[in-house]
């Protein structure tokens, strides 16, 4: 098992200990936020108390549960794999591209179509890209136009944005794509036209709970559990009222 595959398990394991300690943190405000019986000793609805701890952890839970875990799984500290159409000798290394360096520079030769693209360990499903590109004024029209592509492990195109292109303000660097929301295990960009193409990093954004597993996601689980909790105090709180 490689050190970046190794670096990947741990952060995956690690996020979901985040998660619980959220959630436990949320549990204790919601018993801390509850109406204590001993100060409503007369309330003729005794039991009031375990009905909205109960309500309040069952927002806890569905307000935990909606919360992303993202990460840039393009990073090559997470076993993401760099590499061009071309390269050329003033920028010889590909892995400028997902080092986690934003003003480093890589760049193809001179060619039709030229690419770049990275590889990931496994497939994801990825709901942001951003490309940061070579803004230096020698080569900032060398980016229009451009495509980005998102593959699967069947190397099947699973999203795709063409025809774009780059600011023209020289202190603007990345141009971001959302919303995707797909399984892919590479992403692509390339140019739409002959020239060279530099960019600085690619990154693409992931749920560390959304592999290519069919399993529900950690999330989805806390959230079913907090309809069901809630249904659980509304009808005990029906009961106390009948």
């Amino acid at each position: 098992m490689s050190d970046s595959t190794l670096r990947l398990e741990f952060y995956i394991a690690l996020n979901p200990a985040h998660r619980v300690i959220s959630r436990a943190s949320l549990f204790f405000l919601a018993n801390r936020w509850s109406i204590s019986p001993s100060r409503h000793a007369c309330h003729p609805m005794k039991g009031t108390s375990v009905v909205l701890r109960s309500f309040f952890l069952a927002a806890a839970l569905f307000v935990s549960g909606l919360r992303a875990e993202l990460i840039n799984i393009a990073h090559s500290d997470f076993g993401g794999f760099a590499e061009g159409s071309t390269v050329i000798g003033t920028f010889p290394n590909p892995q400028e591209v997902n080092d986690g360096n934003r003003l480093g520079l890589a760049s193809t030769g001179f060619e039709v179509n030229p690419w770049w693209q990275v590889t990931f360990a496994d497939t994801y499903r990825i709901s942001v890209l951003n490309l940061f590109y070579d803004n230096r004024a020698c080569c900032l029209t060398r980016m229009n136009t451009f495509s980005a592509f998102l593959y699967d492990s069947n190397n099947v195109i699973v999203w795709s944005s063409l025809g774009n292109s780059v600011s023209p303000d020289p202190n603007d660097n990345v141009v971001s794509f959302t919303g995707m929301n797909v399984l892919a295990n590479r992403v692509r960009f390339q140019l739409e036209t002959t020239n060279n193409f530099g960019i600085r990093e690619i990154e693409a954004y992931a749920d560390l709970a959304s592999t290519s597993s069919d399993v529900p996601e950690p999330a989805t689980l806390f959230q079913v559990a907090s309809v069901l909790l809630a249904l659980w105090a509304f009808a005990r709180f029906r009961r106390q009222v009948s």
